[in-house]
């Protein structure tokens, strides 16, 4: 198994390395300031650039986002002397900041949000619909860390095999900030389900310690259907400075109606950074390292 866990971490790591930049929409809020201070801590690390992004309606708002976009690079690289370039895209921002993170080839995206607000508490959260439009990993953010590093990550795991998958896209972050990992689990009455997660843990757990990461393992004690509100206290009162989630692709409005838990996750009320993944189901169907 432990050749297996290498091999996928190697081919992960390969992919951050190849990724040339870090893509952070800006909408000229303090929100979007938010976001590019979380990308410089990461750029910094990995040794990337930054890029701005403003997606605009037409093409008469071009010029002028250009200027703020001008500006607001400029004193960022005087700043922290990081290569920080800068671009805008027209259309739909749902659609183009995905598009523009494939161009870019953005290892991720950091973006901020601001919350859940009138509608959007009926037809999901914007920030959820972006991530959703997107192949890219993205960490969406509420305001500026209190701290410039990460030092807890948690990683919420349940009975299903992609649930794993997170902990191989917060290996390098967690390795260059010497983060400890919260794996954090429900507690659940059906034996077979319980025995899943028990595997599920096991597995990242064994990761962990074969790329010398340092890790806690908590087990969630109440409701099962309450985790998604246990993990989020336990991340409060642990001063947690990231949480991962797995995200599903494509929703539909009658899921972001029915099933509201990922948009809440990602503005909650916390504020803690939320690292948004897709999970890879070809890999779990074929029987990847993600199967069981």
């Amino acid at each position: 198994m432990l050749a297996n866990l290498k091999i996928q971490q190697i081919n992960f790591m390969i992919n951050i390395e190849q990724a040339k930049s870090i893509l952070v929409p800006h909408d000229f809020t303090p929100v979007g300031d938010a976001a590019l201070y979380h990308a410089n801590l990461f750029a910094k690390k990995l040794n990337k650039s930054v890029v701005l992004l403003h997606v605009i309606e037409n093409h008469d708002q071009k010029e002028e986002a250009m200027q703020k976009l001008e500006a607001i690079a400029s004193t960022n690289k005087k700043a922290t002397w990081i290569d920080t370039g800068y671009t805008t895209s027209t259309g739909s921002f749902i659609e183009q900041i995905g598009i523009a993170a494939d161009i870019l080839n953005a290892a991720f995206v950091i973006m901020g949000t601001h919350g859940i607000k009138g509608m959007q508490k009926i037809t999901g959260s914007l920030a959820l619909k972006v991530i959703t439009k997107s192949h890219t990993p993205y960490i969406v953010v509420q305001k500026s860390p209190p701290l410039p590093t990460y030092n807890n990550i948690i990683v919420p795991i349940n009975y299903e095999p992609e649930s794993k998958q997170p902990v191989f896209h917060i290996m390098n972050i967690a390795k260059c900030f010497n983060a400890t990992c919260h794996i954090v689990y429900p507690m659940h009455k059906d034996e077979h389900i319980s025995k899943k997660i028990a595997n599920n843990v096991s597995y990242c757990i064994n990761l962990l310690i074969e790329n010398n990461i340092h890790y806690k393992s908590v087990c969630m004690e109440g409701k099962s259907s309450d985790f998604h509100e246990l993990y989020l206290d336990y991340a409060d009162k642990n001063k947690a400075d990231l949480i991962t989630l797995i995200t599903e692709q494509n929703i539909s409005l009658v899921e972001f109606i029915l099933q509201p838990a990922e948009q809440y996750i990602i503005a909650n009320d916390f504020k803690i950074p939320v690292m948004c993944i897709h999970p890879d189901y070809i890999a779990t169907k074929y029987g990847s390292v993600f199967a069981s």
